[in-house]
């Protein structure tokens, strides 16, 4: 890459990032050569200060002078098309995800998940989230987040369930972010699958904010302290293992009969007693 456009690249980055989007735009314009990466660092600077017609503008500028696209920059362009909530802008894009082989990026297929959802096509959106073999937390947040927008309380929590396996993964910190923005609030299966994985991968911290917030929910449930318990014990913490036993003890709390969680072969699985 020429200096002077590393440099020019770098500076309009700046200025965008920064909020000063007409100063990046100079420099966009007085730049006598662009490389891709220029392109496509104006196309999000435009979307991150929300100037969504302007970003769509320069994308197909881009491609009338016949510039090889990339898939940040086609990730951008349809996160301008959700920004407008432009369905028929939209659509025209898969076409192009499937002449460039973009379609199998994760990040551009979350973009289009999302962009969807937002559009109100929240049918075309769960499509393509399936149409995905692998699925990073990114997607799934913009799925569940798309769910979430169209008040799909019940696809919600059964998507969430199937996140047991990013737990399962080691990637818990991910599935907590996500419970987080769940507007309705996160149900005690939600709670409970977050702190059986905790167990496995031996996160205390987590373990115990979602032991705080299962009480909260279910207060005479003592098998949630039991697992707790269970998280300190494979952390070798054997004194607060003792203190939550105590703690139990004068409580006088319960086992419910409802819903529990067993952990087998690294697997959680969930069931009913009673």
């Amino acid at each position: 890459m020429n200096l002077n456009v590393y440099v020019g690249t770098a500076l309009l980055d700046v200025y965008a990032k920064s909020g000063l989007i007409k100063d990046a735009s100079s420099v966009f314009e007085s730049l006598p050569e662009r490389s891709d990466v220029t392109w496509s660092s104006m196309v999000a600077g435009y979307v991150q200060n929300e100037l969504y017609e302007e970003a769509l503008v320069l994308f197909h500028r881009a491609k009338s002078i016949g510039l090889e696209q990339n898939h940040f920059t086609v990730s951008f362009a349809i996160c301008a098309c959700a920004g407008l909530a432009a369905l028929i802008e939209g659509k025209q894009l898969p076409a192009l995800l499937s002449k460039t082989g973009f379609g199998l990026n994760v990040f551009v297929v979350s973009s289009l998940v999302d962009m969807y959802a937002k559009c109100g096509s929240i049918r075309e959106a769960y499509s393509v989230f399936q149409g995905m073999n692998e699925r990073n937390i990114v997607l799934w947040n913009a799925m569940i987040s798309g769910f979430a927008r169209h008040a799909c309380s019940l696809e919600v929590m059964v998507l969430f369930e199937k996140m047991q396996q990013i737990g399962r993964s080691g990637l818990i910190l991910e599935a907590y972010d996500l419970i987080q923005k769940i507007p309705f609030g996160a149900t005690v299966s939600m709670w409970g699958s977050l702190l059986a994985s905790c167990r496995i991968h031996g996160n205390i911290d987590l373990a115990e904010v979602a032991t705080k917030h299962l009480s909260e929910i279910e207060p005479n449930n003592a098998g949630n302290h039991i697992l707790l318990s269970n998280v300190y014990a494979a952390n070798n913490k054997w004194g607060e293992v003792a203190r939550r036993r105590e703690i139990l003890k004068e409580s006088e709390l319960k086992k419910d009969i409802g819903k529990s969680w067993i952990e087998i072969k690294d697997k959680v699985h969930s069931f009913m007693v009673g």
